[in-house]
């Protein structure tokens, strides 16, 4: 059976995206984020992790569209 659980991610207030959380039960569980379409298009984007931080604002915006794609749940 697969177990998902969804956490909405706020900073200061504004939504960024949501974490997902998928288990099987037998496979290693799965946690991916999805950026939300006003996260993706709000300038200057607040930092969420430098893990995500992209060298300009054009490449940044292209990376989050395409976990927007990749990952697209909803």
């Amino acid at each position: 059976m697969l177990n998902v659980e969804i956490l909405d991610i706020f900073l200061a207030g504004n939504l960024c995206g949501k974490l997902f959380r998928f288990n099987n039960g037998s496979a290693s569980i799965i946690t991916r984020f999805v950026p939300d379409q006003s996260f993706i298009h709000s300038s200057p984007q607040p930092t969420l992790s430098l893990s995500m931080q992209a060298e300009d604002a054009a490449q940044q915006k292209e990376h989050l569209l395409e976990r927007l794609r990749v990952h697209r749940f909803q």
